[in-house]
């Protein structure tokens, strides 16, 4: 994971961690995992989150948190992930943001219907 510092330019290296979550049979919509770490935002309030790789391999959507850390600011998500990362966007400038992103599960029937055939 890399995140934009006050000042730069370059991504730098940040810190990162994988939790898995518990599977919760009454919500369907969680993985197993989410991905957590900081990121600043830049002069213009943005910061890029790059994510690992295995990330790309996940496909049915994910769920964004974010918590700026000592400031009042709002803070969103104004590019869901794409190619690996995503970009947070707060209203004030050089803002560390936490942030959390958790992947979704497929939805599956538990009762799928039968192909329903021509009648005759």
């Amino acid at each position: 994971m890399h995140s934009l510092y006050p000042g730069s330019t370059d991504p730098l290296p940040a810190s990162a961690t994988l939790v898995l979550v518990s599977r919760n049979p009454e919500d369907r919509t969680r993985a197993g995992w989410s991905y957590s770490g900081e990121t600043w935002t830049d002069a213009d309030g943005r910061g890029v989150v790059l994510l690992p790789s295995f990330v790309r391999a996940h496909s049915a959507g994910f769920d964004y948190e974010l918590r700026p850390i000592e400031s009042d600011c709002s803070a969103r998500v104004a590019e869901e992930i794409v190619d690996g990362r995503f970009t947070v966007v707060t209203d004030v400038p050089h803002v560390k943001v936490a942030w959390r992103v958790t992947a979704q599960r497929r939805r599956t029937d538990p009762h799928p219907s039968e192909p329903k055939g021509e009648e005759k």
